[in-house]
């Protein structure tokens, strides 16, 4: 079992989606085939969820992650078209 650790924006909005999904516990359980006790630990702040795990939630949720972050070596304006230099 993970140790929960400090509330992420990301373990906070699954929570709140999941809660916000209207089905009960043992549904997205059943229907996203994540083991009961490890979805009540989880949404208890009692236990983190492994990344398969809350893949698999996302999945069932039909939740997408987008980042602002753009690919190492992307040029984009704040590097004025150059790629970024890695220090050594």
């Amino acid at each position: 079992m993970t140790k929960p650790t400090k509330p992420t924006r990301v373990t906070v909005q699954l929570r709140r989606a999941i809660k916000n999904s209207g089905a009960t516990l043992y549904r997205v359980s059943k229907e996203s085939d994540v083991p009961y006790a490890a979805l009540h630990r989880f949404m208890a702040g009692k236990q983190d969820l492994k990344l398969a795990t809350a893949e698999k939630l996302m999945g069932w949720l039909k939740m997408v992650v987008y980042t602002t972050e753009l690919p190492r070596g992307h040029a984009d304006r704040r590097t004025k078209g150059k790629s970024p230099r890695v220090k050594k």
